[in-house]
């Protein structure tokens, strides 16, 4: 019996294998044929050539009137590109100069940065205290280094650098309308990592008071009144700050990432959510532009959201499982009958490998090409989808399909894939067989390598979705530079997303979505313009789909929606809006420049300004003028204008009346 037992053994093994085989070539025959169409087909033909990386120079932001703020650089190595690009983001006009007497023509100055020795002298110091007497604005990053002048004018006495503190706090948040707690504190260091705190510097209180202190009550922010004007020391590096979070090296000292880390050693990681609320630069970037318009009488900004709703929703799908095709057209119907746009993220899946059937096929074309037709947008998910894209060599730019093959061997490991052969053979595929002009990307996994935005760049896309809001510490887009490095910047931008439902913990619970605490994000997002990008994954009806329609119920009357291609396009046009103010005769003469046609701009101007009826630009441009009294940083109290299609140069006039 025993030598019965193990001839058998054996024999069932063998049959198992088999079995499994037979299973596998059974789903191949049926539904991984590739498309007939690709049966003689090959390409891309053209090579793809990569950007050389070219320094952008400090003196492509040296122009503009007075009344922007101005950045007074002086460390041209410094992390200032992130810096300005931040600016920009939050719709900051600015200027950039290393002449401290061309600085302070204007009203609001930041010094950036303040740490290097000698970077002010002593006749510097002087001409600040007249400027400052006189009503002016000084804002110096990064604190003073062993130099008595500067601590004397700001008040305070600067502690040594030093690597300690994980957070900051702010003593009256209500100033700045931070109503949630992460608005009151900001992230900068991993207690459990000594190697993830931010390096960060401490004053002693003299003749100035503190904004924000950090967990030991040194103070990280202050202010010090001056005659007509104020001094404001900062004791981090926030452009540097601003580089951790735009190249996705702030993950280990953002809070949820910190918050799973506490509980791993209880194995309960997996049900801490990282889809949460984490605006730590964003914190800053609303402090500065408070400052800003606090400082400067002619201080206008720039909207985050286009015609001035209250938030930007992105709802986006990844086709990245064969079952996608089984319930995307439900999704989509419903986002036609609502009247929105919405992104769908195809993987151009030809090949059978660990993860899934090679589901590109015939069907699946023919659902794309309904997606498309119902106006919704086609971006690319790669081929792959590989967990292992982020370590993917670059590539020669002459992967040609059908020879470039990819193979998932596992969850992790991938093997004969490229950077460049994930973005071109994806991108030609989708666009030989729906003739749509793919322009957005999404990372597999949401595994982004740092030589991305040149590979991008190099392919044709423009817009990448491919980072965590928590990891990038954002819920705005922001540029991105080559090789996620501080030196040159490159067109295109990067869109955070707020929430991915396969993060979600609460799967193993049995429930995909937690409804309430998405609308408390949304809510915070209102305050400042912020982006709700959300991941849903098409792999059933019901729930999700039910939640989607809940979700553009709720939301449809206050946000702005729209794909990632619309709303990249205007997000992109709206970085090039340059706004300057001059006074002639007593009005305000605000000069508009959008090298692209953009609709819906929306310029937030002091509450005091009204529009001249006769002027002649009037009709042409303003589609609207709202006098907010709403008491939030968004509106700030100010008058917003909402613009009409405009390009070129405008020319609007405005009354001064006298301030509420």
């Amino acid at each position: 019996m025993k030598k019965l037992t193990e001839n058998i053994i054996p024999i069932l093994i063998i049959l198992s294998v088999l079995m499994a085989i037979a299973v596998v070539a059974t789903q191949y025959n049926e539904g991984d044929k590739k498309p007939s169409k690709l049966d003689n087909l090959s390409g891309p033909s053209v090579e793809t050539i990569l950007p050389k990386l070219k320094p952008t120079p400090w003196q492509n932001f040296h122009e503009g009137n007075k009344n922007r703020l101005s950045i007074l650089l002086t460390d041209p190595s410094a992390y200032w590109l992130d810096f300005a690009h931040a600016l920009k983001t939050i719709g900051i006009p600015f200027s950039i100069t290393t002449d401290i007497n061309e600085a302070l023509q204007h009203q609001v100055v930041i010094i950036y940065p303040l740490n290097v020795r000698d970077s002010v002298n002593s006749y510097e110091i002087e001409l600040l205290t007249h400027f400052t007497l006189g009503g002016g604005t000084v804002v110096g990053i990064h604190g003073a280094d062993k130099n008595v002048g500067l601590d004397q004018l700001f008040g305070v006495k600067s502690l040594p650098l030093q690597m300690k503190h994980t957070k900051i706090v702010f003593q009256n948040p209500e100033r700045f309308n931070f109503t949630n707690v992460r608005e009151r504190e900001i992230s900068i260091g991993n207690k459990g990592m000594k190697n993830y705190i931010f390096p960060s510097r401490g004053f002693n209180l003299l003749e100035s008071t503190a904004i924000a202190v950090y967990e030991d009550g040194d103070a990280a922010i202050t202010e010090r009144r001056l005659g007509k004007g104020r001094l404001i020391a900062v004791g981090l590096d926030l452009g540097q700050y601003i580089h951790k979070g735009y190249s996705g090296r702030s993950r280990e000292f953002s809070r949820p990432f910190m918050e799973r880390q506490d509980v791993a050693e209880t194995k309960l990681e997996d049900y801490i959510d990282l889809n949460v609320y984490e605006p730590s630069i964003d914190n800053f970037l609303r402090f500065m532009k408070h400052i800003y318009q606090e400082g400067e009488s002619d201080a206008i900004c720039l909207r985050t959201v286009p015609f001035d709703r209250a938030l930007t929703v992105i709802l986006s799908h990844d086709m990245c499982f064969s079952s996608a095709y089984d319930f995307a057209l439900d999704f989509a119907k419903f986002e036609k009958e609502a009247g929105i746009t919405t992104t769908y993220f195809v993987q151009t899946k030809y090949i059978l490998d660990y993860l899934d059937y090679a589901f590109f096929n015939e069907q699946a074309i023919k659902i794309l090409n309904q997606i498309k037709d119902l106006g919704l947008e086609l971006g690319s998910h790669s081929v792959s989808h590989g967990q292992e894209f982020k370590g993917f060599r670059m590539g020669t730019g002459k992967e040609e399909f059908p020879e470039y093959n990819p193979y998932n061997v596992d969850k992790n490991i991938t093997i004969d894939g490229s950077i460049l052969g994930e973005l071109r053979i994806s991108k030609f595929l989708i666009e030989k067989f729906t003739k749509n002009t793919v322009v957005s990307f999404r990372a597999g996994f949401l595994s982004d390598p740092l030589q991305l935005p040149e590979a991008l760049n190099a392919t044709g896309y423009l817009y990448d979705s491919s980072v965590l809001a928590y990891s990038s510490l954002t819920h705005l887009p922001f540029q991105l530079n080559y090789n996620n490095g501080a030196t040159a910047e490159l067109n295109i931008f990067e869109f955070p997303i707020t929430d991915d439902e396969e993060e979600r913990p609460y799967q193993h619970l049995g429930r995909r979505f937690n409804f309430s605490k998405l609308l408390n994000i949304s809510k915070n997002l209102e305050n400042y313009g912020g982006v709700l990008f959300l991941l849903i994954h098409p792999t059933m009806a019901g729930e999700k789909l039910e939640f989607e329609k809940e979700l553009v119920t709720t939301l449809k009357d206050t946000a702005w929606f729209g794909s990632l291609k619309m709303f990249g396009a205007w997000w992109a046009a709206r970085n090039q809006v340059e706004v300057d103010v001059v006074t002639e005769n007593g009005k305000k003469i605000v000069y508009l420049n959008a090298p692209v046609p953009i609709s819906g701009l929306t310029l937030q101007l002091p509450n005091h300004w009204m529009l001249d009826k006769d002027s002649n630009e009037v009709n042409n441009i303003v589609m609207k003028q709202e006098k907010n009294q709403i008491q939030n940083l968004s509106k700030n109290n100010l008058n917003n204008i909402i613009l009409n299609t405009f390009s070129g140069h405008r020319k609007l006039i405005f009354i001064e009346q006298e301030p509420f």
